[in-house]
């Protein structure tokens, strides 16, 4: 699945990750706020990614976007 146009790090990207790649909490929307470090931490685990916690934000998500491109 093609990762979205829409800029990393925004409402809409991690909207759509959500979306395509992995729910992270549970059926009742219970669980971190999208984007937020532990959200970050949550999506990874649940898509077997490298850990991307200490880097800064924007590098965190531009690496975890360029890891979803190459495994799709």
């Amino acid at each position: 699945m093609d990762n979205p146009s829409r800029r990393p790090c925004t409402a809409e990207w991690f909207a759509y990750l959500q979306t395509h790649y992995a729910t992270v909490g549970d059926a009742q929307g219970h669980g971190p706020d999208p984007g937020s470090d532990e959200w970050l931490n949550a999506f990874e685990r649940r898509r077997n990614l490298p850990s991307t916690s200490a880097l800064p934000r924007e590098q965190r998500c531009a690496t975890l976007a360029r890891e979803l491109d190459y495994r799709n």
